[in-house]
């Protein structure tokens, strides 16, 4: 039982009140009860778990709780149209908002399960004297806007899709895109080409970018980003070596990288890969790609460029640690037989310690971790205590 104190001080804090879910698990009354309790506090707005298939029986109380947070759109503070809401719901939310003004709205996430781009009416409400506090806006991966969006000047976080069969898209070269330090790109694979001009897109205070794009040279060849400290790149339908030859990232201290399929076809553009981000200090990788950055018994191979390097996340599905010996083990010895300084590892196996065994049966968890703990500092996950218990 909660006791009287805590009931009172739970009913007396409007910012408990201040979430509010349109979802068929709540009804009209909870919402305007949460309406009412959170007397003057920003709301945020939640829409989750509405099914299309049972649009005849979910739509009329669907509208119903849309129709009693509209009349406070003034006090939303964010909202956040959830991947499991069908998209006939909401296109209905964007029909009702549009026009509507939101002086306090400062946080947009529409995530849909489905592929749809989007026409010019859906995001009308994201003009920019409609949402003056908005700073970030997320489209998720299925959402692809037209040519015609422009992205509003105040947001500094930007998630988008965009149809690589679209040239441009002209809003990636709109001068009101210069007060993004966050941007997460991605298009559909295998629908095209990304068409991208040679320059022209100017990005003076972006820290952040993920960029999954089927075509990424354009892109990045185009971009200029004198401040990016974080780059997230996923291997596309192009070879590392046409995607990065030449170009330079020198800002970059933190590199994340999936290689996919291309990790095998293009030895040589993993050099062209590590010189383009030549000061990284943090790298996440892929178990899978070790070989292809570190190569075999310790030879000569492109991680051998990164000379400011402090650290390295591996994250692995199944893992074959003597294989991983053979690439970063080597490859950290000789480090060490140069007099280079330590560096930390930190490794993230999917398996439990009877997987891993039955994986490498002649070498257990802790004779890898003593191996690999005499040239790299190797830091153990919470999670995975047995990874330094199980018996060498």
């Amino acid at each position: 039982m909660v006791s009287r104190r805590w009931r009172d001080i739970i009913l007396n804090s409007p910012s408990f009140w201040a979430r509010i879910h349109l979802t068929p698990e709540w009804s009209a009354s909870l919402i305007r009860t949460h309406i009412i309790r959170s007397l003057l506090c920003p709301i945020d707005i939640v829409i989750r778990n509405w099914d299309s298939r049972r649009h005849a029986t979910l739509f009329a109380a669907f509208m119903q709780q849309l129709d009693i947070v509209l009349l406070h759109v003034s006090r939303w503070r964010s909202l956040n149209i959830q991947r499991d809401t069908g998209t006939i719901y909401a296109s209905s939310v964007a029909e009702r908002i549009n026009g509507m003004v939101f002086p306090l709205l400062s946080r947009v996430s529409i995530n849909l399960s489905h592929n749809v781009i989007l026409n010019d009416a859906f995001l009308l409400f994201l003009k920019p004297e409609s949402v003056p506090r908005l700073t970030s806006l997320s489209l998720g991966r299925l959402l692809i806007p037209s040519n015609n969006f422009r992205v509003p000047p105040t947001v500094t976080e930007l998630t988008l899709s965009i149809d690589p069969n679209l040239e441009g898209p002209p809003f990636l070269y709109d001068p009101s895109l210069r007060g993004l330090k966050s941007l997460a790109l991605h298009s559909w694979a295998g629908f095209g080409s990304l068409r991208i001009a040679s320059s022209g897109i100017h990005l003076p205070l972006l820290e952040y970018l993920a960029c999954d794009v089927s075509d990424a040279e354009g892109f990045l060849r185009a971009l200029s980003a004198p401040k990016l400290i974080h780059f997230i790149y996923w291997g596309g339908r192009q070879l590392p070596s046409t995607v990065f030859s030449g170009l330079q990232f020198s800002s970059v201290h933190r590199f994340t990288v999936i290689l996919g399929r291309n990790r095998s076809e293009d030895p040589g553009g993993m050099v062209s890969l590590c010189l383009a981000v030549p000061a990284v200090r943090d790298v996440e990788l892929k178990e899978e790609d070790l070989e292809a950055f570190f190569g075999v018994a310790g030879i000569p191979c492109a991680a051998d460029v990164w000379e400011h390097l402090e650290g390295l996340f591996i994250e692995g599905w199944c893992c074959d640690l003597l294989d991983i010996e053979a690439s970063l083990g080597a490859w950290l010895r000789r480090r060490q037989q140069e007099g280079k300084p330590r560096i930390k590892i930190r490794f993230d196996f999917l398996e439990d310690t009877n997987q891993l065994q039955d994986l490498c049966e002649d070498h257990s968890p802790g004779a890898f971790c003593a191996t690999m703990g005499a040239y790299c500092d190797l830091v153990v996950p919470e999670c995975m205590p047995w990874l330094t218990s199980a018996t060498p």
